[in-house]
């Protein structure tokens, strides 16, 4: 039976410039949280990026920004494929919780037979 994961990303702090190029509280560093969960588990993936800051660009106050848009900022910042690897890799941590564990014997049971 397939199991339903629930991805959530969330910020756990930020980094700033208490001024830059004539802003201030300009966000450099974003540290991150992935936690994907199912009814019965959840796995955390933490992580921090560093953001760009492009003078030119739309710039909102540091008082204004909303978690949203951080974790925008985040996913531009690492990129499409490791925003979606680090939900998969939590996805495939919880999918293992349910799945039995290979285990590599350390002696075959026909080891011990010398006719084999």
């Amino acid at each position: 039976m397939p199991i339903s994961i629930t991805n959530t990303w969330s910020v756990d702090n930020v980094e700033y410039f208490p001024e830059k190029e004539g802003k201030t509280n300009v966000v450099a560093v974003v540290h991150w949280r992935c936690s994907s969960s199912d009814d019965t588990h959840t796995v955390n993936a933490t992580g921090t990026v560093y953001i760009s800051f492009i003078p030119e660009s739309d710039f909102t106050p540091y008082e204004e920004l909303k978690q949203s848009q951080v974790i925008e900022w985040v996913k531009n910042a690492m990129g499409e494929d490791e925003f979606v690897q680090i939900e998969y890799d939590n996805s495939f941590s919880i999918a293992n919780m349910y799945t039995p564990q290979l285990v590599t014997p350390e002696q075959l049971p026909w080891s011990s037979d010398q006719t084999g």
